[in-house]
């Protein structure tokens, strides 16, 4: 009788540990979900327009896709007021078209990396943040709407079901709701 209650108390540790949040289940269920969908990429700002102002920072960027033969770009003086300021006109070359889904311009690929951190914030739910890599990067890419840094951190909720164990439904929406990040309509 001794052996069978040891035997039950350790099968029941067992089994509340096999249920615990990992960051390879994370792993396994955010990928799992991204390979249902067309993949998702990072903006650049950029657009075909007419009287656009570019900053000082920005024009030696757009300079260089003129040289480049991505863009052209031509000086128009728009007047505000006894002030007039300098403006472009910026218009796509056929070479861009291969970066542009409808009217947006792909500055990179999102490709998921990794777990960084999962918070376990009620007994049955849970605050995973997961970092992306930007891979792909495009001739557009300095001009990204998020930024020039290596990765992107989004963070997703995790709820554990009586069926299914932990699951997630917020990768997708997330995502498609990030500022700067878009994907091609399916």
């Amino acid at each position: 009788m001794k052996n069978f209650l040891l035997f039950l108390i350790f099968g029941m540790g067992l089994m509340s540990f096999s249920d615990n949040l990992t960051t390879s289940k994370t792993d396994k269920l955010i990928k799992e979900a991204l390979a249902e969908t067309t993949p998702f990429y990072g903006a650049a700002r950029i657009s075909e327009s007419k009287g656009e102002f570019i900053s000082k920072n920005d024009l030696p960027i757009y300079e260089k896709l003129v040289q480049e033969g991505y863009i052209t770009m031509k000086n128009t003086e728009l007047p505000y007021g006894t002030i007039s300021k300098s403006s472009y006109d910026i218009a796509f070359t056929d070479k861009a078209k291969p970066y542009m889904i409808g009217n947006r311009v792909r500055a990179y690929t999102l490709v998921f990396d990794k777990t960084d951190e999962i918070q376990i914030v009620m007994q049955n739910k849970a605050r995973v943040k997961a970092i992306f890599k930007k891979e792909d990067r495009t001739p557009f890419y300095d001009l990204s709407v998020l930024g020039k840094e290596d990765t992107y951190m989004r963070s997703f909720t995790f709820d554990k079901t009586e069926n299914k164990g932990w699951v997630t439904h917020s990768v997708l929406p997330m995502l498609r709701l990030s500022m700067g990040i878009f994907q091609k309509e399916q």
